[in-house]
């Protein structure tokens, strides 16, 4: 919230008629409750990707361990690039009129802007995960 604005994140399809095939991206209520598009950042990640040079899954692992994972149509692959996946989920109001956005989906901070232009500010790494037969 900032002021008398609050702002959100919206997540697939709507009925909103400035975007009658679906919305994904940020909006502002206003004090009156009047809703507005503040950005469409599932547009934004469309065009970007700013995750697809990022490998995610089973890095730097043994080919022992390797020969271990189960493979096939029915499992997901061992590593993969980030993919067009927009998931904006948290807003936080910043100077200027601007707006910080957490994409879930995206793996990034992003910022909109006054005039609804989006940047992204950081691409989040991969986190680290050691798997154990304790913990499989």
């Amino acid at each position: 919230m900032s002021g008398r604005t609050v702002y959100f994140a919206e997540t697939g399809f709507s009925t909103d008629p400035e975007t009658p095939s679906g919305f994904t991206g940020i909006k502002a209520m206003d004090a009156r409750g009047k809703v507005r598009v503040v950005a469409d950042t599932g547009t934004y990640e469309e065009r970007n990707n700013p995750d697809g040079d990022v490998e995610y899954g089973a890095r730097d692992i043994s080919d022992e361990c390797r020969a271990q994972v189960p493979t096939g149509p029915e499992y997901p692959p061992m590593t993969y690039t980030g993919d067009v996946n927009p998931h904006p989920y948290a807003t936080l109001p910043g100077p200027r009129g601007a707006v910080y956005v957490a994409d879930a989906g995206a793996n990034t901070v992003q910022r909109v802007d006054r005039r609804g232009r989006v940047a992204t500010i950081v691409v989040l790494p991969p986190v680290p995960a050691t798997i154990t037969a304790e913990n499989e």
